[in-house]
């Protein structure tokens, strides 16, 4: 029995009955209560939309995507089921902690999904279907192209939901791509998701490029998703908080631990629930120390035991407990380089070889790449002096006064 879904940006999404008792599922049900951008909230005040309705939105443009370029039958099934259960490893507020579960479980949250579509129920529901949970995983995996690349690419459903969602839900036109546009310039060529027309391929990366500072990095969102995430680890470190119960949580089981625990996790939910976050005590972008200091300290974002050692050292120079000076590192929007691809005249030519605009964007990534440290507003100038001496910098520039305000 096929049953249809009113969504906000695609209109009505239709499911079939595997699709329907996949959704049934806890696993599933859970995505319904784990906000889609964490403490984007914070600053956008309607960001509050949901990994369960991203999940259906994936599931809804994969199979457009496969049935536009061409797929078989049985594979624009397979897209739409990894569609739905692409998401089912992200923990609660989404991202907010996934570089710390990471740290303890040595999981990235593929790898959790994976192994929670192996168990029951998903596992259970898809043998009486023509899938298996191998099947599935394979192509979250990567090992299927190009259902794989309609999943995960940077081509795929999973960017084109997210960036008219984000929008939709923050007002932020940014991420406003022309979805019709972009799914009839898709293509297969070798077995790989390309597209066949540039001035698509700039607008789609334009638009990523403008929601990332603008919405997912904003630095409101940013301080409070690094007070919550100390919070946990100190829960996981002296309280026994153990990673399988982290990861069958949702967003209302941890604020609610949270709220129930005593000392330093429950301070800072009191803080994040009056908003009453931490401050910008240190802000430096490339202007401010260079390209080389960026790289290295870049680099620095994936080693936790370190970035651990150094907000130690400057909490000590100021008197402050561990916990209230917070270093804050983002990540380059594309660490490995642009890899879009455009069929042109029968071959397949890396974007930026033909357009000065994706070629640039590369470098000006940089421009929005930023290192802050967090403190409580009062004493945030000792904090600062204090970050300087430990991080070994020498500021030039008077320009830091405003972003640190």
């Amino acid at each position: 029995m096929a049953k249809e879904i009113r969504d906000s940006i695609h209109g009505s999404i239709k499911l079939d009955e595997l699709e329907l008792s996949l959704l049934d599922t806890p696993e599933m049900q859970r995505l319904r209560r784990i906000k889609q951008l964490g403490f984007t909230y914070l600053a956008y005040p309607s960001a509050t939309h949901t990994r369960f309705e991203h999940s259906l939105g994936v599931m809804h443009l994969a199979g457009r995507i496969a049935e536009s370029v061409g797929l078989s039958k049985d594979d624009i099934q397979l897209s739409r089921i990894c569609g739905l259960l692409h998401d089912l490893g992200h923990t609660a507020f989404s991202h907010t902690f996934e570089a710390l579960v990471e740290k303890h479980s040595k999981q990235t949250h593929e790898e959790v999904a994976c192994s929670i579509i192996h168990a029951d129920p998903i596992k259970s529901v898809l043998s009486k279907s023509s899938f298996s949970s191998k099947d599935v995983t394979d192509v979250l995996m990567g090992k299927n192209r190009p259902v794989s690349d309609i999943i995960s690419s940077d081509l795929d459903a999973d960017r084109m939901d997210y960036l008219l969602r984000d929008s939709h839900y923050t007002g932020v036109a940014y991420g406003l791509i022309d979805l019709e546009r972009m799914i009839h310039t898709l293509a297969i060529h070798n077995d790989e998701l390309v597209l066949t027309d540039l001035p698509a391929a700039e607008f789609l990366l334009r638009a990523r490029s403008l929601m990332y500072p603008t919405v997912y990095e904003h630095h409101t969102a940013r301080i409070a998703e690094s007070m919550f995430s100390h919070a946990i680890e100190y829960l996981i470190l002296h309280h026994g908080l153990e990673i399988p119960a982290l990861l069958k949580m949702d967003d209302i089981d941890l604020i609610a631990m949270l709220r129930a625990s005593k000392r330093y996790p429950k301070d800072i939910i009191g803080l994040i629930d009056n908003r009453t976050l931490f401050k910008r005590a240190l802000v430096v972008g490339r202007p401010d120390i260079g390209t080389a200091s960026v790289q290295r300290f870049a680099a620095m974002r994936d080693d936790l035991k370190q970035m651990d050692r150094i907000e130690s050292q400057i909490s000590d120079k100021v008197g402050l407990h561990h916990g209230y000076v917070l270093l804050d590192i983002l990540e380059p929007l594309y660490p490995d380089g642009l890899d879009l691809k455009i069929l042109k005249d029968g071959k397949v030519l890396h974007a930026s070889s033909l357009s000065t605009a994706i070629k640039t964007m590369n470098d000006s990534q940089w421009d929005y790449w930023r290192m802050s440290v967090f403190s409580p507003a009062a004493g945030k100038d000792a904090v600062r002096k204090a970050a300087l001496s430990v991080l070994n910098l020498d500021l030039k520039k008077s320009s830091q006064k405003k972003l640190t305000e």
